[in-house]
C-alpha cells in the first residue's frame, strides 16, 4: 500500500531563479520545468532584499497558464525580511501558487504564512524547508499543519548546525525522519541539493537512495552545464534533477531532468 498525499503536488523538475536576475525569467518559463521558483532568500544579498521584492513583482506581473507553476521562496518568518516578503507578495498582480518557507521550526510558521496570505479566492501551496535540528525533532508536528503541502530537507544548514558531514550515512537519520513524518501526514517530501559539482554518478546514486527512502528529488547546486546528461536550455544556476517516486517493476528508475544552463 502506498502513501497518498492530501495535496495535488506538481511532479517533475523545479527550477529556482534569483529574483535579482530578471534577465533569466523568460528562460526559466521556457525551460520545460514544472515549477519555477523565484528566490528572495539565499541567492539575494542582505542589502538587496528590497530590490529583489521589486524584481519579483515583474515575474508575477502576468500569468502564463501554459507555463510552469509559479512559486516563490521568501525569507524566514523569524526576521523582518520574511514578514516584508509576505506583505509584499500579497499585493502582486498574479500571486505565486507555491510559497516556500525557509528555516521552519514549528507548525506556527505555516499558520502565520497562511493567515497572511489566504483569502476567499487565494490559498497557495505552502512548502517548508527543514534545515535545523529543532525542525527535524519537530518534523511530525510541522507536517501535521493543515495548510502544509510539502517539505524539503536543507542539508547544508542542518550539517552546519550539527557538525555533521554532508554524506549519505551522516544524514540518513534526518532524511528518514522527514520521509516518515511526511508520509504519515500525507504530504510530499524532497531531498536536498547535491553539492559535488564533478560527480554526476554520485548524484544519480544518492538520488536513487533518496527515492527508495521516500524522498524523490535531488538538485545540483550549480549551473547544470556541470551535468552533461541534462538537457541544455535553462537559465544559469536554475536546475533540478528529479527521480520519479516509483517505477514499474523491472523497469529501473525513471529520470526526469530539467534543461541545464544556457550560456
Amino acid at each position: 500500500m502506498t502513501a497518498t498525499t492530501r495535496w495535488s503536488t506538481p511532479g517533475g523538475p523545479w527550477i529556482v531563479t534569483p529574483a535579482t536576475a530578471p534577465a533569466r525569467f523568460a528562460a526559466a518559463r521556457a525551460s520545460g520545468a514544472t515549477v519555477t521558483v523565484v528566490d528572495l532568500e539565499d541567492s539575494v544579498a542582505p542589502g538587496g532584499k528590497d530590490a529583489a521584492r521589486e524584481r519579483a513583482a515583474d515575474f508575477f506581473a502576468t500569468a502564463d497558464p501554459a507555463g510552469p507553476v509559479p512559486g516563490i521562496r521568501i525569507n524566514a518568518l523569524t526576521n523582518r525580511e520574511g514578514l516584508r516578503d509576505l506583505t509584499t507578495l500579497a499585493d502582486y498582480p498574479h500571486r505565486p501558487q507555491i510559497v516556500v518557507l525557509p528555516m521552519v521550526e514549528s507548525a506556527r510558521d505555516i499558520e502565520l504564512a497562511a493567515a497572511a496570505l489566504d483569502t476567499d479566492s487565494y490559498a497557495p501551496q505552502l512548502w517548508a524547508l527543514v534545515e535545523t535540528p529543532r525542525a527535524v525533532e519537530k518534523a511530525a508536528e510541522i507536517c501535521a499543519a493543515p495548510r502544509l503541502a510539502g517539505l524539503a530537507f536543507g542539508a547544508a544548514d542542518y550539517a552546519a548546525a550539527t557538525g555533521a558531514a554532508r554524506t549519505w550515512e551522516a544524514l540518513l537519520h534526518p532524511r528518514a525522519q522527514l520521509a516518515n513524518s511526511a508520509a504519515a501526514a500525507g504530504i510530499a517530501a524532497l531531498d536536498f541539493p547535491w553539492f559535488d559539482l564533478k560527480h554526476e554518478q554520485g548524484l544519480r546514486r544518492e538520488a536513487l537512495r533518496a527515492r527508495d527512502l521516500g524522498l524523490p528529488a535531488r538538485s545540483p547546486s550549480t549551473p547544470a552545464r556541470s551535468w552533461p546528461s541534462l538537457r541544455r536550455s535553462a537559465p544559469p544556476r536554475n536546475n533540478l534533477f528529479t527521480l520519479a517516486p516509483s517505477s514499474p517493476p523491472g523497469s529501473g528508475p525513471t529520470v526526469r531532468s530539467p534543461a541545464s544552463t544556457a550560456a
